[in-house]
């Protein structure tokens, strides 16, 4: 007979095998000395993934291997002590054992993103989102970095990024930032790439522009001057064509 019928145990999920966990104590009231008398002690149930030992004549509970909170947070064992009679009998107690959950889960970020922003997007405005595998009840942390003068923002709670002040691509065409989270112990980071999409907001404006001179009764299609212009825009929007303001039948521009 177990000198008690139930069991409960507490065990931190870092605890290392082979830990002894308690001494299950039974007692038989035949004669000592005599196979009648003589106690094996075994684990009948709730074993799961056999991370329990029970030493079988001493009744020592120990750990056999690893414990995992995130799998199973709690075990119920059946556990008996059975003499070795010819008719063998036996009793039962049952072990409840809790396992404490450890921190002991690296948080998992997000995949790098590349997004693009037009330079004319007003403010403020949600432009990414970042989200992290965390334990059950973990608190996290998101932080932003890299070079900018506080253009974009991240809520360091939720892991959405902002842009906060405008943008201006003649300024900067790109900002690459180290997007971190971190649980106090352990972190993770990912790459945020923004590239800042041109808008056509800068008129063009003449390098060269005469005055020009030229001799009378010159022929028609004489060139008289060139006249330049540049665009701090890119691509298309820096495409830049000529004409005359006002019109006239004596001179004409080439686009």
């Amino acid at each position: 007979v177990f000198q008690r019928s139930q069991y409960s145990l507490t065990i931190r999920e870092d605890a290392r095998a082979p830990s002894t966990l308690v001494t299950l104590m039974a007692t038989d009231s035949d004669q000592p000395g005599t196979l009648n008398s003589d106690i094996t002690y075994e684990i009948e149930s709730g074993n799961t993934g056999v991370v329990f030992y029970l030493d079988e004549d001493l009744g020592i509970l120990r750990l056999r291997s690893s414990l995992d909170f995130e799998s199973t947070p709690s075990y119920s064992l059946v556990v008996t002590a059975t003499d070795g009679g010819s008719a063998p009998l036996s009793s039962s107690a049952e072990v409840s054992v809790t396992v404490v959950n450890v921190n002991d889960e690296i948080p998992t970020l997000s995949e790098d993103q590349v997004i693009s922003v037009p330079e004319s997007a007003n403010v403020p405005r949600i432009v990414a989102a970042f989200t992290a595998l965390r334990e059950l009840g973990e608190v996290l942390e998101f932080q932003l970095s890299g070079s900018q003068n506080g253009e974009f923002s991240i809520n360091s709670s939720s892991g959405v990024v902002s842009l906060v002040q405008s943008l201006d691509y003649e300024r900067t065409q790109q900002y690459v930032f180290t997007v971190t989270v971190s649980d106090g112990q352990f972190s993770d980071s990912s790459t945020l790439t923004v590239n800042v999409a041109d808008e056509n907001d800068n008129a063009p404006v003449f390098n060269v522009f005469g005055p020009f001179a030229i001799a009378e009764e010159q022929p028609a299609n004489t060139p008289v001057g060139t006249v330049s212009a540049s665009d701090a825009d890119s691509g298309i929007n820096a495409a830049i064509t000529y004409s005359l303001a006002t019109s006239s039948n004596i001179f004409s521009i080439s686009r």
